[in-house]
């Protein structure tokens, strides 16, 4: 999964999964740490990270939500690196008002949050029996908007990309307000039914 360059858009092409973890692999840097995220996010980001990245996770307990009070805390201990927080927006939706936390403190990490408006894991992992139709939606928010809504003076930047091109300007905008000490959300728009390559293989598919 990870590229060997820079990621090259193209223009109003719709961001799928397996182009999106590349552009992530691109926009990483050595000496970040990457708050990963329970779920499709932990199952493919490990595998896009450069060396000398720190990954910030758990397994164990399967916790949704863990990583944005967890990237919050982390950043408070070590504000000397840049750090970019993967959530899914099911997660997101357990713990989201720690962002307002994030801004009061006036710390800028970078979230990537994965909008596909379903818990798409599940529906993944657990084929057999069948999920039942409408048990794995998520209800939608609005998150673009929500930076403005926990945190306005603090000019934190919330933005939307739906395509490839979208996406690029989003990284390179969330990378520039991380350099001036604003926190940043960049909502990427996905497929419900999307998953990223290695995942739709054995032995991820469980029967």
């Amino acid at each position: 999964m990870a590229t060997s360059g820079p990621f090259l858009p193209t223009s109003g092409v719709a961001i799928t999964q397996d182009r999106l973890w590349q552009a992530f692999s691109a926009f990483v840097e050595p000496d970040d740490t990457i708050a990963i995220e329970y779920g499709t996010a932990q199952a493919v980001a490990q595998l896009t990270l450069p060396v000398r990245t720190r990954t910030l996770m758990q397994t164990n307990w399967e916790a949704i939500g863990y990583t944005t009070p967890a990237v919050l805390g982390a950043q408070i201990a070590d504000p000397s690196r840049r750090y970019i927080h993967i959530i899914g927006d099911g997660a997101f939706q357990e713990t989201a008002q720690e962002i307002a936390t994030v801004i009061k403190y006036g710390l800028a990490p970078i979230t990537i949050l994965l909008n596909n408006s379903t818990y798409e894991i599940e529906n993944l992992t657990h084929k057999d029996p069948p999920v039942e139709k409408n048990y794995n939606r998520v209800y939608g928010w609005d998150y673009s908007k929500l930076p403005s809504v926990f945190g306005p003076k603090g000019r934190p930047l919330g933005v939307r990309a739906a395509t490839e091109d979208e996406l690029c300007s989003a990284l390179e905008a969330a990378a520039a307000a991380h350099r001036d000490g604003r926190y940043s959300l960049i909502e990427v728009i996905l497929a419900p039914a999307d998953v990223a390559s290695v995942l739709a293989k054995p032995p991820m598919v469980q029967k």
